[in-house]
């Protein structure tokens, strides 16, 4: 069950929401901010804790910025001034920059976050049927200074024109053109992973990361099914927004998470093992190894559709929405380790029983190592089950020994239930009339 509570800064105008959640675990307080903000992508810098916006022009206060948010609070400030479409961001992994692309400009803007400055701007390439703007960025995972860009074209269908690398503005090598729109890097960022959601083969794509460029590895169709779906790297695995789990080695699927059908964004939370499915609805909890529910988090007052999360830490994710909000979740989780097998108490199967694989055989929420009937989900019931089915079948050999030691040790040979040895009639048959002595 959860309960709500309203209250708002009237000030900042961000709506609080608190929450109590039933979960496995236990049940914990939640947060739930709802920042009025036309937002058009989002980024974290998780060495200042921030989180960045790109701004629509429509906001009077914000318009064509990249701002900074406040994840504790909600609170909004002054940013950078970029063209006049923002559009596309990623921030890079160690918060050194944060690149910005424009609907209505091919040119990308690379801003220093230490300083808030914009130290960088180039441009894409124009393509066949005329100029292009970025549709996805996304910084290498090693190296702040390379990124991967979708290029294109505005108002034709499908848009992308091709995606390509760039090193401090420069494109490297060779660009390839698998028609993905959205793109993932793998940790390591030696393979490029895209996603094609405007044509229906509905592929994931894999792509090798080198010195002269990106080349195709694979392509297999109907990997997240459902045009502008989404999808997030986790692990070994990729996820996508309609609950697909593809292996990133070969693109295979491994497995499939029953999350809402309105599911627009998901990310990955290593600290929880988590799974975060953002819908219309709310946030669902899944493990993201197992691939079981944990829980639901219901969100009133969400307008449009949700898209772009990032993870703001152990617990904590952000997300927009269609409809000029950018929302925050904070889960509460604390950063409580007990057993020290990097799964945090809150999602930890073992609380304090070192299990970092999580492994659950009979799936009833209780890990193996901590389990004292890991095959049994009834934890024992079934063990009891057996003992006492074992009894029941010997009961009525028992009952017929009693019956046979009973009939040597008192006679009773006309069977009116008084042994001979008291009868004082002992062969009058039983319902036979008899007097008080028998």
């Amino acid at each position: 069950m959860m309960t709500a509570m309203w209250n708002r800064d009237a000030i900042r105008g961000v709506a609080i929401l608190g929450f109590a959640l039933a979960m496995p675990a236990a049940a914990r307080a939640q947060t739930v901010r709802i920042v009025p903000l036309a937002a058009r992508d989002l980024g974290y810098d998780a060495s200042r804790d921030t989180l960045w916006a790109t701004v629509d022009p429509v906001s009077t206060t914000f318009g064509s910025q990249i701002v900074p948010i406040d994840p504790v609070t909600g609170v909004v400030s002054q940013g950078v001034a970029m063209g006049l479409q923002p559009y596309a961001l990623d921030v890079a992994d160690d918060g050194r920059y944060a690149y910005v692309g424009h609907l209505d400009s091919p040119e990308i803007r690379r801003v220093a976050l230490a300083s808030r400055s914009v130290d960088l701007i180039f441009a894409l390439a124009p393509q066949v049927q005329g100029p292009v703007f970025a549709q996805e960025i996304e910084v290498a995972p090693t190296d702040a200074h390379s990124v991967a860009i979708v290029s294109a074209y505005s108002g034709i269908s499908p848009q992308s024109t091709g995606i390509a690398l760039y090193d401090d503005g420069v494109e490297r090598g060779t660009s390839v053109d698998p028609g993905a729109n959205r793109l993932e890097f793998a940790q390591d960022g030696s393979v490029l992973f895209g996603l094609v959601n405007e044509v229906s083969s509905f592929a994931a794509v894999q792509m090798s990361v080198g010195p002269s460029g990106l080349a195709v590895l694979d392509s297999l169709p109907d990997r997240v099914v459902g045009f502008y779906r989404d999808f997030h790297a986790a692990d070994d695995m990729l996820v996508g927004t309609d609950g697909s789990v593809i292996q990133q080695a070969d693109l295979r699927l491994a497995g499939h998470v029953a999350a809402q059908p309105s599911a627009n964004a998901v990310v990955s939370d290593p600290a929880t093992r988590g799974l975060y499915f953002v819908s219309r609805g709310g946030v669902e909890v899944f493990d993201r190894h197992r691939f079981v529910p944990r829980a639901w988090l219901p969100i009133s007052g969400l307008l449009g559709s949700p898209a772009d999360a990032v993870l703001l830490g152990p617990g904590r994710l952000a997300f927009r929405t269609t409809d000029r909000q950018v929302v925050i979740v904070d889960l509460e989780v604390g950063a409580a380790d007990q057993d020290g097998d990097g799964v945090l108490d809150a999602f930890d199967a073992c609380v304090a029983a070192p299990n970092p694989d999580q492994a659950d055989r009979d799936a009833d929420g209780a890990g193996d190592a901590c389990d004292a009937h890991p095959n049994d989900p009834r934890n024992g019931f079934l063990a009891c089950d057996a003992e006492l089915g074992a009894a029941s079948a010997a009961l009525p050999a028992l009952v017929d020994a009693i019956a046979q030691c009973s009939a040597r040790g008192f006679p009773d040979a006309d069977g009116d239930g008084e042994p001979d040895a008291s009868d004082r009639c002992a062969a009058t048959p039983s319902g036979l009339g008899v007097d008080a002595v028998g």
